[in-house]
């Protein structure tokens, strides 16, 4: 159960904008993001040990590490699930969790009602996925409707069209495809703020202490592996 000793640092490396985050107890002490730029793996390590830096924490006081497992950049989720397994095999006693980019680009956008995340996977197709959301903060509810599933936008607007209400979008995927969107969902669609649909490390911290919380078995290091959605598996889904 997460308490005032709790001590958990989380990472977000699916995106362009990698982030970590320290929590101790409910509370988020210290959060570092970065834009583009450097290589990921050139610029993780020191992005924690700057949040670890000014929490005034040790490596060896963590207790959680929660990880994005994407769906979202190859290179970024083997990179922080790399990073993850480093650290579980330094600390053995830490608790490792991995949490969908999806859900946690849903739970922080803040929106109500339905939720569709969208997340550009190159090649003309879409991670994506459904929510029903209500609340903030810590009374925050999070319904997955419709599961991770990789699609073209046409597919994913079709399935959308049957709910016949209000959609908010959120992530990169719903302006790359705003106009086909609107076009098939019309006063259905909603678009998000581009700053709500960024995933973020506090937002996959918030999760992971919510699976601590309902008593989840932590994730084994050494079966620990990225969400991986591929468009050919769910392309024919109807």
């Amino acid at each position: 159960m997460p308490s005032g000793n709790e001590i958990l640092l989380a990472l977000e490396t699916s995106g362009a904008h990698a982030s970590a985050a320290l929590f101790r107890g409910a509370a988020c002490v210290s959060e570092r993001e970065e834009k583009p730029g450097r290589a990921l793996s050139e610029r993780l390590i020191p992005m924690i040990h700057e949040v670890l830096r000014e929490a005034g924490t040790e490596q060896s006081a963590l207790n959680t590490l929660a990880v994005s497992a994407g769906p979202g950049s190859f290179t970024g989720l083997r990179v922080g699930l790399a990073t993850a397994k480093g650290f579980a095999a330094a600390f053995p006693k830490l608790r490792l969790y991995a949490i969908s980019t999806l859900d946690a680009i849903a739970f922080g956008c803040g929106a109500g009602g339905l939720v569709s995340v969208v997340i550009d996977a190159r090649s003309g197709g879409l991670y994506c996925a459904l929510y029903r959301c209500a609340g903030e903060g810590e009374k925050r509810s999070l319904e997955t409707i419709l599961p991770p599933a990789a699609l073209a936008p046409e597919e994913w607007a079709k399935k959308l069209g049957v709910y016949g209400e209000n959609i908010s979008f959120a992530g990169d995927g719903a302006r790359l495809c705003e106009e086909k969107f609107r076009e098939m969902l019309g006063k259905n669609f909603a678009l998000l703020p581009e700053n709500d649909g960024i995933p973020r490390a506090r937002w996959i911290g918030e999760l992971a202490r919510r699976k601590i919380l309902l008593g989840e078995k932590p994730a084994d290091p050494e079966a620990l592996s990225p969400l991986y959605v591929t468009t050919r598996e769910y392309a024919k889904v109807s």
